[in-house]
């Protein structure tokens, strides 16, 4: 009698390789411009036109380089244009892992997986135009809502990978069911890799313990793919608890739910090929306001109140931000109008008595709160970058103009207690003044004559 073999069986890695591209020819099947398909070093990626990567590029540069500074609609129009140019600039190519010979059942449905996961980007992610009208307000809502963007750059483009990757793979699922089996050995494959990071961490003398950010970030993800019936997926949500369960918290149960709850049911609409990144950035407002110490806005009830001139919003959704050429610029926070607000000293007093406030920022006062954490231990876009377009940041439209022609050769004012000025028609008397900072730039409480 032959004696059974109890070894673990394995695949022929060469044939595995030779169906790399059928199967992403069997998502793309309807589409006539299937990019080419190679297998090749450690990662998963596709190298492509991504146009609304290439604006989130460009914002978390321009934030970089512009400290505690709002970008006016020339800026976001500038990005738009940079980005649509790169449309049909990039040899476009998917890459699937290099494998050995041999390979194991799970190990193969994985790099299935990670093959459906590239081509999906490709069926579904934003690689075409973009609308300025649809990206300008959109960004300058948002970006009104933090003082100082620049210390989060790194989180914004995070962010971003993070919530397209719980939206493609839930419509490509939806739309191929028969690929939800390969996902989970994919989910599977990089959570032991994060797994095994740990461990090696730990026997380096590293507590292994996640941090809030890497907690809040990880639960979102996962939670959002949705693989339950993954066993390792359910032991490492349990892990994000116990490491920290405020951070858990905050995305099962707090204010991140209802963004988690969009992330989840977002669809391949043309719509909503842009809302990773507008999640992406409400993600971060909702993390910087956690992190903050709370301010009030002063005024509430008052009856004749400033509202916003383009939709009415009151005046607790408008902000006063710098720009970069050192003007201030009011923004309407619901959606996203911007006007550029002049003051001055003197002039004829127009006010009604009625109590104006406006919240105006000094741009040397960040927030180094928990927001401020760089999370390294999260691979951010999960499942391997679509990371075709790196590097597009260091084009020639982050800052150094805003198309206005303004040489921001004078000094601004610098006004104490008492001081009058014309605020956008209506003269103010400074009620609290910070000191100038380097620019001479102060935060100002102002309420009218």
């Amino acid at each position: 009698m032959a004696k059974r073999n109890n070894s673990k069986p394995y695949i022929n890695g060469q044939q595995v390789r030779a169906t790399h591209s059928a199967t992403i020819g069997s998502v793309l099947a309807d589409h006539s411009d299937v990019p080419s398909v190679s297998s090749k070093g450690s990662s998963f990626y596709n190298a492509d036109s991504w146009t609304l990567r290439v604006l989130c590029q460009l914002m978390c540069h321009w934030a970089s380089q512009n400290k505690g500074c709002i970008p006016t609609e020339e800026i976001i129009k500038e990005w738009v244009t940079f980005a649509n140019r790169k449309i049909g600039s990039v040899n476009r190519e998917i890459v699937i892992a290099a494998t050995g010979d041999q390979l194991d059942r799970s190990m193969m449905l994985a790099l299935v997986g990670g093959g459906y996961h590239e081509a999906w980007h490709s069926r579904y992610s934003k690689r075409d135009r973009l609308d300025p009208n649809v990206v300008v307000p959109n960004i300058l809502k948002r970006w009104a809502l933090v003082k100082d963007w620049s210390p989060f750059h790194n989180e914004l483009q995070k962010w971003n990978n993070v919530v397209e990757d719980i939206r493609i793979e839930r419509v490509g699922i939806k739309e191929f069911p028969p690929t939800r089996h390969s996902m989970v050995e994919l989910q599977d494959f990089v959570l032991n890799l994060e797994k095994q990071g740990l461990e090696n961490a730990r026997a380096h003398g590293h507590s292994g313990v996640k941090n809030a950010l890497s907690v809040i970030t990880g639960a979102f993800r996962d939670i959002g793919l949705g693989y339950t019936e993954s066993s390792l997926q359910s032991e490492i949500i349990l892990s994000y608890e116990k490491d920290n369960k405020d951070g858990y918290d905050l995305v099962n149960e707090g204010a991140l739910r209802p963004l988690l709850d969009k992330s989840i049911n977002l669809t391949d609409s043309k719509e909503d090929q842009y809302e990773c990144l507008w999640i992406a950035m409400d993600i971060i407002v909702i993390l910087v306001q956690a992190g903050d110490d709370g301010e009030q806005s002063d005024g509430e009830g008052e009856p004749q109140e400033t509202t916003c001139p383009k939709c009415g919003a009151s005046k607790d959704k408008l902000k006063i931000r710098k720009g970069n050429n050192g003007q201030y610029l009011l923004v309407c926070t619901e959606c996203g109008h911007q006007q550029e607000v002049e003051i001055s000293e003197g002039g004829e007093g127009q006010g009604d008595g009625q109590g104006e406030s406006f919240e105006m920022e000094d741009p040397d006062q960040g927030d180094d709160g928990e927001n401020s954490e760089k999370g390294d231990d999260q691979k951010g876009d999960g499942q391997g970058s679509d990371s075709g377009d790196q590097g597009d940041t260091d084009g020639d439209t982050d800052g150094d103009t805003d198309g206005d022609g303004s040489k921001g050769d004078d000094k601004p004012t610098i006004y104490k207690v008492g001081d009058k000025a014309m605020l956008n028609g209506v003269e103010v008397v400074v009620t609290t003044a910070s000191k100038p900072d380097s620019n001479g730039l102060q935060d100002l409480q102002v309420e009218p004559v």
